[in-house]
């Protein structure tokens, strides 16, 4: 691993999140807030511990292993540096706090050690959401898009932090598919602040509001989240956006271009996106409406609204879900384990995993029948190759034995089951609030400072969707991979071909 440029893009990284921090500063000094001093010695914080590491260290080739620890260290600077002002400003009980709220925002899980959120300032309300924002695009591809300096070898960073089993590069310059994707997102921030405003939302709520729906974050303002507001057209609005931020970029970007619906109905993952939050939806209707819990009209408007953010990982409450049917709660509970599409700004599984797992599990069965026939597994017009298919397969293990055991962690500390089940799944898959005593209308503030560190190694490892972290701690990711004698270094060679066979992008 070449720790200079470890160090130097580290560096410029922490110089950006400095500059960033006067935004929040910018708020506090417009609402007249003492604690603006805060943000002032956080942005300090992050510039000087940037130019530091950065030095006059220029940028070379980025190699694999270089990517990995980049994007990892990116997310836990970006924590530590978060925590800053919750911490200066006393607004935490703890560094545990200050650290799981910051984990929180940085990796759009939208969980909170706050229970009653509205106390806070405005600059530091508007910080857990600016937190939010950056981090579900992701720092280092607007890092790409800004900073010219990581053009070689960006897209090892890239496919490092891009939260998609395929990452896609949708331009030749791998800075046009930034700040191609950036704009998307900017985008849909802006129309969606404006339609809060509409709607009803005072105008910075709608402007805190649309900051955390787009990175499918959730993060809001008020202590009941959207149901303070009790509104169906803000609803049925956040509605459409979320399902938006969790359907893949790369189609909006492609529908929008070709100004052609059918780039993006016609892609199996988006179908099956589509068919999951349909069933999902009715299933959890049904059961409100025959338990009586809501009427028809409602029990469809909470169990759409809650079925489209626990799908993308969002996390808002219409209601308090916890307090649902059986039925009803362990379908929210199997939804925290979904995911949206890939190429989205969601967490979780993945639909498009899901699509390869239960693909591969039918093809499996069909060569008990014709052992010797040749079966290539296809997700629409697309061929998967094997190590796609191995890799989705690791994933999911790694996934399920990270749920257990953090489910177990948090059981030791004498939390029950239910809640300790729920909230290593809404942590791991960036989901937020979960279930029991850590439901959407309660908070993580009550946790033992060392549940809290699990829960916020269980938000980062799932952000970065789990390999990134965990090859780090293999003895080659440091000091250099083992090779067999006379077999030569990877460390010029070309790159490895596309996952995908006979397409260089993931499409349909």
């Amino acid at each position: 691993m070449n720790e200079r440029n470890v160090r130097a893009v580290l560096g410029m990284l922490l110089q950006y999140v400095g500059a960033v921090l006067l935004l929040p500063l910018a708020v506090a000094l417009f609402y007249r807030e003492p604690d603006w001093w805060c943000f002032a010695s956080a942005a300090l914080l992050s510039a000087l511990s940037g130019t530091v590491l950065r030095g006059r260290r220029r940028v070379t080739a980025l190699r694999r292993r270089d990517a990995f620890a980049i994007v990892t260290l990116s997310w836990l600077a970006l924590t530590l540096i978060g925590a800053v002002p919750f911490l200066l400003s006393g607004s935490v009980a703890s560094i545990a706090d200050g650290i799981f709220e910051a984990a929180a925002g940085a990796t759009t899980t939208g969980a909170t050690v706050f229970p009653d959120v509205e106390r806070l300032s405005h600059g530091l309300q508007f910080w857990r959401a600016l937190l939010q924002w950056l981090g579900g695009m992701g720092i280092v591809v607007l890092s790409l898009a800004l900073l010219p300096q990581l053009a070689v070898g960006g897209m090892e960073l890239y496919k490092a932090e891009a939260p998609t089993p395929l990452p896609e590069r949708l331009r030749p310059r791998l800075a046009d598919t930034a700040i191609m994707l950036w704009r998307i997102y900017l985008t849909l921030t802006a129309v969606l602040a404006l339609l809060l405003l509409l709607a009803g939302m005072g105008a910075f709520d709608a402007l805190v509001h649309a900051l955390v729906t787009i990175p499918t974050g959730g993060f809001s303002n008020k202590a009941r989240s959207i149901a303070a507001f009790d509104s169906p057209a803000i609803e049925g609005i956040l509605i459409v956006f979320m399902f938006l931020a969790g359907s893949n970029f790369s189609l909006l970007h492609r529908a929008w271009s070709e100004r052609r619906l059918g780039a993006i109905t016609e892609n199996a993952e988006f179908r099956a996106y589509a068919a999951v939050l349909a069933l999902a939806s009715l299933g959890i209707a049904w059961s409100l409406w025959r338990a009586g819990v809501y009427g028809a009209g409602d029990a469809l408007r909470h169990g759409v609204f809650q079925a489209v953010s626990i799908v993308t990982t969002t996390g808002f409450a219409s209601t308090d879900y916890s307090l649902w049917p059986s039925f009803a709660s362990s379908i929210v509970f199997a939804l925290m384990f979904v995911g949206a599409s890939a190429g989205s700004t969601s967490g979780g599984v993945k639909v498009m995993r899901h699509l390869v797992i239960l693909k591969h599990g039918v093809r499996e069965l069909r060569r008990l029948v014709h052992p010797r026939s040749v079966l290539p597994l296809r997700i629409g017009s697309q061929t998967i190759a094997e190590n796609v298919i191995a890799g989705v397969l690791g994933f999911l293990a790694l996934y399920i034995m990270l749920f257990g055991v953090g489910t177990l962690l948090l059981a030791a500390h004498g939390i029950d089951l239910r809640t300790s089940a729920s909230s290593a799944a809404a942590a791991l898959g960036n989901v937020g609030p979960a279930l029991g005593a850590t439901g959407p209308m309660g908070h993580f503030g009550w946790l033992p400072a060392s549940a809290k560190l699990v829960l916020t190694a269980l938000m980062i490892v799932g952000r970065l969707e789990i390999y990134t972290v965990l090859v780090l701690v293999l003895p080659g990711a440091w000091t250099g991979a083992r090779r067999a004698p006379g077999r030569p270094s990877r460390a010029g060679a070309a790159p490895r071909p596309q996952a995908v066979e006979g397409r260089d992008s993931v499409k349909d």
